[in-house]
């Protein structure tokens, strides 16, 4: 339903059928096939290019917390999937000092990784940015449940992309109170907090309604 709300209606039409609505411009075919009738289709599709960026470093590693993570993103990227097919999945970690970015969904399969490492959340948007066709919108959905404690700053980050005109918005899960505080001062109103699972739609509702707000850092006068 969060993302029904933000997708936008299409209007098709399959032709050439035997039964629904008499096309007109089809009426030629009546004494050969038939096939003179058309049926009307609405669906909803979301047109950003987007990705859903998944958290995935040391923090998350405690067995319970990452497999409830793990449900999480997959029901997220399942609904994402319905309205845009083309959506991309990717989780970042840290190794060697080096932040690596792994895609989570091939071919309609969810994979997984090892969380590990330090959190260089603004490291993986830039990189997450750079896969992103321009020219649709671009959006970052971000799963987190901590701030960034190594690599480039997230406000410098979200400014850069910006500048390449890719959208960032924030979800933080299961944070306490300190790194409440510390994704506040990074995300502002860029990010949403949510505690309770029942609450993940409602939370993602506001998230979204938000993504033409200013990125932090810029806020409205």
């Amino acid at each position: 339903a969060a993302l029904h709300s933000i997708a936008e209606q299409n209007v098709a039409f399959n032709r050439g059928l035997t039964s629904g609505n008499i096309d007109r411009r089809r009426l030629y075919r009546a004494p050969t096939t038939g096939q003179v009738f058309h049926l009307k289709l609405r669906r909803f599709e979301l047109h950003n290019d987007v990705a859903l960026l998944v958290d995935c470093t040391g923090s998350m590693a405690e067995p319970a917390r990452w497999t409830k993570v793990e449900a999480i993103y997959q029901t997220i990227f399942s609904e994402l999937v319905r309205y845009n097919p083309s959506a991309r999945l990717f989780g970042y970690s840290e190794r060697g000092n080096t932040c690596r970015l792994t895609e989570l969904y091939r071919a309609g399969r969810f994979y997984s990784v090892q969380p590990h490492g330090k959190t260089a959340s603004g490291e993986a948007l830039i990189a997450t940015a750079l896969t992103m066709r321009r020219r649709r919108r671009p959006l970052i959905l971000h799963l987190t449940d901590g701030a960034s404690n190594w690599g480039c700053g997230v406000p410098e980050a979200i400014r850069s992309c910006k500048r390449e005109g890719v959208r960032v918005l924030t979800l933080g899960l299961d944070c306490d109170p300190m790194s409440v505080t510390a994704l506040q001062e990074e995300y502002g109103d860029l990010i949403k907090f949510v505690d309770d699972v029942a609450k993940l739609p409602e939370t993602l509702r506001s998230l979204l309604a938000a993504r033409k707000s200013p990125p932090s850092g810029e806020r409205k006068p």
